[in-house]
């Protein structure tokens, strides 16, 4: 017979065993009921799940490769990768932009690229307006035009010559089109030949020496001031204390005596030849004294052989009665070569003036075709010559080739005969030998000056059967003085230190022609 306290703990056990049947019976029916709500559910939702998704520059679609009810099986899928390039002429319209919230978005083609892991902010910046854009060049402008002006204004505030001229030559060679280009190049030109003259003062004839030839080796530095260092630098050589121009002007003014003073004055033209005070003189006059002096046979003879001397100076520079035609090339509606807003009709016009006024200071009577922005056709200008009978002929121009920017220099036309061109209104005179002779030394003489003065490549004596070269009577010429479309020497040709210096040599070089 069983203990009563045994029945009542087999029995307790019993009732536990049975609430724990009842629980796990309740627990599957729930389970059953859920997983009849999830069947008939899952399918939709995990297709609206599967999208396209724009991931590392390419295509991703996502597809479920099967539907189970657990979390493992549900999160095994399969991937195509299309890159963006297989797409249709209209699926590139555009790339598909997946946001944080999950809101599509199309970036048209007129937008930057979008790269990848790229925030929507990026996005934003990168697609800024164009105002923004043009914001950034004039930034880049104006740190640009800082370094230009931080370069200028080191020049300027150096204290060093040897420092001056090597930052003027960097900032030609940096900023060839910069308008002061040809300021800095004359501001070291001239410390360079400020220094040379200290030196030479001091008696350091050769360390002198090579300061003057610092100045004379950048042919962009001023004639004027180029011809200063060459006249110093020829007093150095011959170990002479320096005369500057304006000692050896002022000599010139106070000496007593006449011999002494055409010596000197001689002597001035020689070393300073573009100095604003060399003048012509009254040749004729000094002429007559040294006449008067060799005619009195009671005179020494070593005062007559001074006078004798002294007159064939007087007589090579005299004063020639000759006249010159200037012809600015172009005008009006042909406005020649264009390039940078600069006209070749305003060049040729604004030099050809130079060289009238060094012309006339001479002495030569100057007539021009043109004084102003007209047009005359190239035939009214060599009838208008013709009719006025000069001395010669020089058409001024400048030169251009639009192919080539790199070419560069100077060269000089005189008339050739091509029988495919036969003359209008000058049959008689077009092809005189004695014309075309005097032509061809005119053009040399005016080549050889400007190629001394400016130091440009020399592209030498060309012939051509241009209209004002064929129907001119006169030895006739054309100029071209450099090339526009070569930005550098359009630069020089802009400015009026460089105009100054073409014109004072064609200057010379006619009157070399005419005195040799």
């Amino acid at each position: 017979m069983l203990d009563h306290n045994i029945l009542k703990k087999r029995s307790a056990v019993l009732i536990l065993l049975l609430a724990v049947l009842l629980v796990l019976i309740f627990h599957v029916e729930v389970s059953a009921e859920s997983l009849e709500k999830f069947d008939s559910t899952s399918t939709t939702e995990l297709q609206a799940l599967s999208e396209d998704i724009s991931e590392d520059g390419f295509q991703v679609n996502a597809e479920l490769s099967d539907i189970e009810t657990t979390d493992t099986e549900l999160d095994e899928f399969e991937t195509d990768v299309v890159e963006t390039d297989d797409y249709s002429e209209s699926e590139t319209s555009g790339l598909i932009v997946v946001t944080d919230n999950e809101e599509i978005s199309a970036v048209t083609e007129s937008s930057v690229i979008i790269q990848p892991e790229q925030s929507e902010l990026d996005v934003l910046d990168n697609t800024d307006s164009i105002e923004s854009q043009l914001t950034d060049v004039d930034i880049l402008t104006t740190e640009e035009n800082n370094e230009v002006d931080s370069l200028y204004n080191k020049i300027k505030n150096s204290g060093y010559v040897s420092e001056r001229w090597s930052l003027a030559q960097q900032f030609k060679r940096l900023y060839p089109s910069d308008s002061r280009v040809q300021e800095v190049i004359d501001f070291a030109g001239t410390s360079m030949l400020n220094y040379g003259v200290s030196l030479h003062q001091a008696g350091n004839y050769n360390q002198a020496i090579s300061y003057y030839n610092a100045a004379l080796s950048d042919s962009s530095i001023s004639l004027s001031i180029r011809e200063k260092a060459n006249g110093y630098k020829a007093q150095a050589l011959l170990g002479s204390k320096l005369e500057t121009s304006d000692s050896l002007y002022n000599k010139i003014k106070n000496s007593g005596y006449v011999s002494e003073r055409w010596s000197l004055a001689q002597q001035f033209k020689r070393l300073y030849p573009s100095d604003s005070r060399v003048q012509a003189g009254n040749y004729n006059q000094a002429i007559s004294y040294y006449n008067a002096a060799l005619s009195d046979s009671s005179i020494s003879l070593s005062i007559r052989e001074k006078a004798n001397g002294y007159k064939a100076l007087a007589i090579k520079n005299e004063k020639i009665n000759k006249v010159v035609y200037l012809d600015p090339g172009h005008g009006g509606r042909d406005s020649g070569a264009y390039y940078g807003g600069i006209r070749e009709e305003t060049l040729n016009l604004k030099i050809s003036n130079l060289i009238k006024a060094g012309m006339e200071k001479l002495g030569y009577e100057v007539i021009m075709s043109r004084t102003k922005d007209i047009y005359i056709d190239l035939l009214e200008r060599a009838r208008d010559a013709n009719n006025k009978n000069p001395d010669i002929f020089v058409s001024v121009h400048n030169n251009a080739m639009p192919n080539n920017s790199s070419v560069n220099g100077i060269m000089t036309y005189y008339y050739k005969y091509y029988p495919e061109w036969q003359p209008v209104i000058n049959p008689e005179m077009h092809n005189d030998p004695t014309r075309i002779e005097q032509s061809r030394q005119l053009a040399d003489a005016i080549q050889k000056s400007l190629i001394l003065a400016t130091g440009a490549r020399d592209l030498g004596l060309r012939r051509n059967t241009f209209a004002v070269l064929r129907e001119t009577k006169m030895p006739a010429v054309l100029l071209e003085l450099g090339f526009m479309s070569n930005p550098t020497e359009l630069s020089k040709l802009n400015t009026t230190s460089y105009q100054t210096i073409l014109a004072n040599a064609v200057v010379k070089g006619i009157h070399n022609h005419f005195t040799k």
